[in-house]
């Protein structure tokens, strides 16, 4: 999983601040939730979503950037931060994640928010 991550690090968009090993980490627990939801394991598809739901694979909207900001801060440190890997996880639509992946990703162009349930 980690390899497919890295050699996905040049298609991140980062702002100021933001860790490239910190999108991977966390993006890496939604393409693995997902993978999980299917009974396989994961597949560049599965973290290409996991990037794209958290708006590391383009321009993203402020609000979605503070958002990842708390959410992602660090989170590449695995064994201090695993709980806050799965909160990035689990925040995500478990709806969203069973979609086909282009399905998924244009529901999140039309609103980013279409990936986070209201309860959260």
């Amino acid at each position: 999983m980690l390899k497919l991550a890295e050699g996905m690090r040049s298609d991140l968009v980062l702002r100021p601040g933001e860790h490239a090993a910190d999108a991977i980490a966390g993006a890496c627990a939604v393409a693995l939730r997902r993978a999980s939801l299917f009974g396989r394991g994961p597949m560049r598809e599965d973290l290409e979503l996991g990037l794209a739901v958290y708006g590391y694979l383009g321009e993203a909207d402020d609000e979605l950037v503070e958002l990842r900001r708390e959410l992602f801060g660090e989170v590449h440190h695995t064994t201090v931060h695993y709980f806050a890997a799965r909160e990035i996880a689990d925040r995500v639509d478990e709806a969203l994640l069973r979609l086909p992946t282009e399905r998924a990703r244009h529901k999140l162009e039309r609103d980013w928010r279409a990936a986070f349930p209201a309860d959260h």
